[in-house]
């Protein structure tokens, strides 16, 4: 579909037009955690989007600033330093400069807080093809573009992976306004399009369905989660939202907040950068900060603010919210995988699956029928796949890694994690649902000195987990991924590497250190 086929559709008419009309009078009501992104907290009821960027927070340290003013992370401090990385990146691509864009997608990573992409950036940079697979990418992704331009360019075969740390990158190289559109920013946008929906009882075909993320606490970033007429959104790092389809969600976002502000005056404060650009940054960082919660939302209809906010976290939907994947034992399939590498190359996935099926039935020696047999069958299938979770692509990304770097990550240890990470600092903010396994370990060693019960109790109050089993499911994987990289000793308490690598201290506060 063509932009402007797009931007000219009934629904997508009245959505910029209700955006106008309706978001200078909306009320916030903003309660946020208080976190190592935003000290202290904040805690503020706001009319108006334009009142909500003067509450902006992002407090970060990203390694080669001494600026403190970076530090600060309101929104003057934070366009400074995205205006920093802009330059160095469109720098390094039109220089076709692979180190210098490696080093500036890494500072990124780290200011938001992200670590998904990171091996992926790097096996880019491995085969000298970063820089033009950004240019590459940033020209289907550009928002005035020839009018010519199709979504459908970004496909399965173009966009090579996409994500929360990917979203920003591509972003922040882009000269037009195009928006990072991370849990957030998803979040906000899905929640204003069900609304829009609600208030003007619109008829018109649905032409959006922008997608959301999973918040690790109990904060609510789906519209679907308050019941009502308000529908679910599709969640990120689920098969719901492929790669191709959260970057096409990015461009349409950009073309529609263009509209809006080409219709008003937002976000042109004397002092500002009044660009549309700049406004459309302006606009996307807004939405960042009423997407921590959805419940911020103060004119919501009455029987979505009765809707049961603690029932949201049941079993059915751990597995796309908290923090609690399927059972695995990294320090058994690791190996696997290795030799399996060493014996087929680089075999497709699905075949390794099979050989860990074929394997599992090999260790069955009980008599079954015919009927019993196809759901053993079954359910070796789906025990491969969930053994499998630590070195799927938003974990550890291991199906795509070279056999020489996997034989370095099974040895474990410090080295293997090293190996793993790419030597690069944990700087995970927690709000997206990537390195599961890691944040896993980190909650594991922050509730060690704590009794069984004790964390079951904490970890459902925090939301991290829905039920008993599930907090142990958690604690399990965390140990298991912790004591193969030496994070957690053979008693799951935490070593001296732990507070390295998470870059903590015994005595820091778990709530402050780790929540968002």
């Amino acid at each position: 579909m063509k932009r402007d086929t797009f931007m000219q559709q009934p629904d997508v008419i009245a959505f910029v037009t209700w955006l106008r009309d309706t978001l200078p009078k909306r009320q916030f009501q903003l309660n946020m955690k208080s976190s190592r992104y935003v000290p202290g907290g904040l805690k503020m009821n706001l009319t108006g989007l334009e009142k909500v960027l003067e509450q902006y927070r992002w407090k970060t340290s990203v390694t080669g600033t001494d600026d403190a003013d970076n530090n600060a992370g309101n929104w003057a401090s934070t366009t400074a330093l995205l205006q920093s990385f802009h330059i160095a990146l469109d720098t390094a691509v039109q220089a076709g400069d692979e180190d210098a864009a490696l080093a500036t997608c890494m500072a990124i990573l780290r200011w938001g807080g992200v670590r998904g992409a990171v091996p992926f950036i790097h096996r880019l940079h491995g085969k000298k093809a970063l820089t033009g697979y950004l240019k590459e990418i940033g020209t289907l992704m550009a928002l005035d573009a020839h009018p010519s331009q199709e979504l459908n360019d970004l496909n399965a075969t173009t966009v090579k992976r996409f994500d929360a740390g990917l979203t920003k990158i591509h972003a922040i190289l882009s000269n037009d306004g195009l928006p990072i559109v991370d849990s957030r920013v998803g979040a906000a946008v899905s929640m204003l399009y069900e609304l829009y929906r609600r208030e003007t009882a619109t008829t018109v075909k649905r032409a959006l369905k922008f997608p959301t993320g999973s918040a690790r606490g109990k904060q609510i970033r789906n519209p679907g989660e308050f019941g009502g007429e308000l529908k679910m959104a599709p969640t990120f790092y689920t098969r719901a939202v492929s790669h191709e389809s959260w970057a096409r969600s990015s461009v349409q976002l950009g073309w529609i907040m263009r509209a809006v502000l080409g219709s008003c005056e937002w976000f042109k404060a004397p002092g500002n950068d009044a660009s549309l650009a700049a406004r459309c940054h302006a606009f996307e960082a807004s939405l960042f900060m009423i997407g921590y919660d959805l419940r911020c939302f103060g004119a919501v209809p009455e029987q979505v603010e009765a809707a049961p906010v603690d029932g949201i976290a049941a079993a059915a939907e751990i597995a796309s919210r908290g923090w609690v994947p399927t059972g695995s034992t990294l320090s058994i399939v690791l190996p696997r995988l290795v030799e399996f590498r060493r014996m087929h190359g680089a075999a497709s996935i699905e075949k390794f699956y099979l050989s860990l099926e074929i394997l599992s039935k090999a260790k069955d020696k009980r008599a079954a029928s015919p009927t019993d047999e196809k759901l053993r069958d079954k359910n070796r299938r789906a025990a491969a796949r969930s053994a499998c979770f630590p070195l799927s692509e938003n974990e550890f990304d291991l199906f795509n890694r070279d056999l020489a770097t996997l034989k370095k990550i099974t040895v474990g240890g410090e080295a293997g994690l090293l190996a793993a990470t790419h030597g690069e600092p944990w700087s995970h903010s927690m709000t997206e649902r990537e390195q599961v396994c890691l944040v896993d370990v980190r909650i594991a060693g922050a509730v060690a000195s704590l009794t069984k019960a004790e964390q079951q109790t904490y970890l459902i109050s925090r939301g991290w987990a829905g039920t008993p089993n599930a907090a142990n499911t958690l604690i399990s994987m965390g140990r298991n991924v912790g004591k193969y990289f030496g994070l957690l000793d053979k008693q799951g308490k935490p070593t001296e590497w732990y507070y390295r690598f998470f870059q903590t201290t015994p005595d820091t506060a778990l709530e402050n250190d780790i929540d968002t």
